[in-house]
């Protein structure tokens, strides 16, 4: 026993011993059932030194372990397994009947039978997922993490977050003898998100097509980034709160700065600078958003030598205001036009604007009363949930993001 004190621990320790020492009582009594079972004990006590080192219940829990741990590492497919059966997916359905559908069809069956498949859908791949959210930032750049807070999760809940002002905190000078009353905590603020279901399609595509154009699949996955792009933008820019996700405008009530009529000055500029606190020009995030009609007046705005104070020739590269870039929405209203509208000039650290959504899920149907296999097509359709809140924890007396009114 003293060779093996080193390996086992104390609970396999104390059970050996409790086990020999049962096994010497029944070796005592001396019955052929009673010896048997001191064997049996014996044989018990010399598996834990001699292979586990644990004891019973220590064995048991890391066998439960290993079981549990093998059995999600088998149900959680590789990349590239989870890649080819979405293609699968996307190409013959769930059941895989696709081929023989489209022979009845081509042997002039009066009749088809087919099956809805998942009606749940089939949450994308990380590849996928990456396409469509490529897509989806190249419509608004609101909709991506290097704007704004944005964050893509597996499934999206109502969930409640919170802020702090620090725009105006302070360290005092505390003398050797002097005593500092203690401060109010940064004012904090709570804010929930509520996720919305948005949809794009669905669209019916040729079973055909999908089978035989090269790259039919990915075309689908850009399709369904575009039109969730473009729906998620007008809804984190211009949602009302109600029946929609709450945008920034219905949550910016107050305008900081509106500039002249028809067109914007140098000083319109500096004043929508300095109306936002210091603390967040300085932050990584602070940039300008606006309407591309906007930026054709902000490309139109001089010094006082006559040059364009935005860079005409900048090609590819970010262009800046007061060293912030400035970012194009699509779904900020236009200025000017036949309506003679006003727009929005925001400026900010978009780090505030939080903007969660779920993982797209695709659906494939084969039954659609619009188009059906017995036309030769398939209707897909692509969701996602979600949900946006612009956190000002100062509740207006240092706000994060402002607005200013651009007058038509």
């Amino acid at each position: 026993m003293s060779d093996y004190v080193g390996k086992l621990t104390p609970d396999a320790t104390l059970e050996v011993m409790e086990l020999r020492d049962r096994a010497r009582q029944l070796s005592k009594i001396g019955t052929a059932a009673c010896i048997a079972e001191a064997a049996a004990l014996r044989d018990q006590a010399r598996t834990i030194v001699d292979v586990t080192h644990c004891s019973s219940r220590e064995s048991m829990e890391k066998y439960t372990y290993a079981v549990s741990t093998q059995a999600q590492n088998a149900a959680r497919p590789s990349e590239e397994k989870r890649m080819k059966a979405f293609h699968r997916y996307m190409l013959a359905g769930e059941d895989g009947l696709t081929a023989e559908m489209r022979n009845d069809l081509t042997a002039g069956q009066q009749t088809v039978t087919w099956t809805a498949g998942p009606q749940g859908g089939y949450t994308v791949p990380i590849t996928t997922e990456s396409q469509i959210r490529a897509a989806m930032a190249a419509i608004d750049p609101l909709l991506s993490e290097s704007v704004t807070d944005f964050q893509l999760s597996d499934n999206l809940n109502p969930t409640t977050i919170s802020s702090y002002d620090l725009s105006t905190v302070t360290a005092v000078n505390t003398l050797e003898t002097g005593y500092t009353a203690p401060s109010s905590f940064p004012n904090a603020t709570a804010n929930t998100l509520t996720p919305y279901v948005y949809r794009a399609g669905p669209y019916g595509a040729s079973i055909e097509a999908l089978q035989d154009v090269p790259d039919a699949v990915d075309r689908l996955y850009t399709l369904f980034g575009v039109a969730l792009g473009r729906g998620i933008s007008q809804a984190v820019t211009v949602g009302n709160g109600v029946t929609d996700v709450d945008g920034i405008l219905s949550q910016i009530t107050t305008r900081v700065y509106a500039t002249g009529a028809g067109k914007i000055v140098a000083n319109d500029l500096t004043n929508i600078w300095f109306s936002l606190n210091s603390y967040w020009r300085r932050q990584p995030k602070v940039a300008w958003v606006c309407s591309d009609s906007v930026v054709q007046r902000l490309r139109q705005v001089q010094d006082s030598s006559g040059r364009n104070l935005l860079r005409l020739n900048d090609g590819d590269s970010q262009v800046r205001l007061f060293g912030a870039p400035i970012y194009t929405s699509p779904s900020l209203p236009t200025v000017g036009g036949s309506l003679g509208l006003n727009s929005e000039l925001l400026l900010g650290d978009w780090s505030q604007f939080r903007i969660r959504m779920s993982k797209p899920i695709i659906t494939r149907s084969i039954n659609s009363a619009t188009k059906d296999i017995t036309l030769g097509q398939a209707l897909f359709s692509c969701r996602a949930k979600v949900s946006a809140v612009y956190q000002d924890a100062s509740s207006g007396v240092s706000p994060s993001i402002i607005a200013a009114t651009v007058t038509a």
